[in-house]
């Protein structure tokens, strides 16, 4: 059985940056440790696979793997996975690609003209605070290069992250994670993703500078985390935004050599908020698995 792939580079700001995503498209009925090798075979950092596509699906389904296992959501492996079946399966017949994740349903919009795609985010929820320095050594930071203008919390939108806002570039630029000290603080079940930023950019033309360290789930660091900057909507909205519109640019991947962009809106007020993420998305490669 041949099974066709596509490599995408989601969030890309030129050709190999970005945060590369593989998609398979697989019939019904492959096993799942199957899927997972698959998952595995490239070894980054999410692989989407689009189950038994039709043109005329109302709605496609996927499901995303990491190496280590299956998640509920991923904001580049969504947005790169609705690219692919709108250029690939619906050949670019419309402007939107309707999906469904583990009984989740999700609308990309396709921006044609910027080869863009846009997810809408809900699900808004603020967990536990964190003291800095308890946080601080695991990130191999010091306690002062952690602000104290609003605090280390967990923050979802789809997905929780421990945000944490840092000083300066340079902090953010010395940052990584202890493992042991990270596994002897946190229980199993309290272990979540860091999604590290500050307001001190690469570039004058970006809003954010970001880093995300995901190793509980085979992600040493991601290049360009879509569902952490949604995330990091909402909490910009809860602590920073006097204003009614959010509309930032977020550069991750830098330390990684994978320069991404990623782009934030968020309108409303409160429960109100709607969070919006776009990036651009390059097919780079296709084939078929023999």
């Amino acid at each position: 059985m041949k099974i066709p792939y596509y490599i995408s580079e989601v969030f890309h700001t030129e050709k190999y940056t970005g945060n590369m995503l593989a998609t398979f498209i697989i019939d019904d009925d492959l096993p799942d440790q199957e899927i997972q090798n698959l998952a595995r075979l490239f070894n980054i950092s999410a692989t989407s696979f689009i189950i038994s596509p039709k043109k005329n699906d109302e709605r496609f389904r996927i499901r995303i793997f990491t190496p280590e296992g299956e998640i509920n959501f991923g904001g580049h492996s969504v947005m790169g996975t609705a690219y692919i079946i709108w250029q690939e399966i619906l050949k670019r017949s419309t402007d939107t690609v309707n999906i469904e994740l583990l009984g989740n349903k999700i609308t990309v919009q396709i921006d044609v003209e910027r080869q863009m795609a846009w997810v809408r985010h809900s699900g808004i929820h603020f967990g536990a605070h964190y003291d800095k320095n308890d946080i601080a050594p695991m990130l191999g930071l010091s306690s002062d290069d952690i602000s104290e203008i609003s605090p280390i919390r967990e923050t979802a939108a789809e997905m929780y992250f421990i945000i944490v806002p840092v000083v300066s570039l340079q902090a953010m630029k010395q940052a990584w994670i202890d493992r042991r000290a990270y596994s002897s603080f946190f229980t199993k079940e309290k272990q979540k993703p860091f999604y590290l930023f500050c307001t001190e950019t690469y570039r004058s033309d970006n809003n954010i500078n970001a880093r995300v360290f995901a190793h509980t789930i085979g992600i040493p660091e991601d290049p360009a985390t879509g569902s952490g900057a949604a995330a990091l909507g909402a909490y910009l909205r809860l602590y920073y935004s006097p204003v009614e519109e959010i509309d930032f640019k977020i550069e991750q991947g830098y330390e990684m050599h994978k320069r991404s962009l990623i782009e934030l809106i968020v309108e409303g007020r409160g429960a109100e908020d709607k969070i919006k993420v776009g990036g651009k998305v390059h097919i780079l490669a296709d084939g078929k698995l023999l």
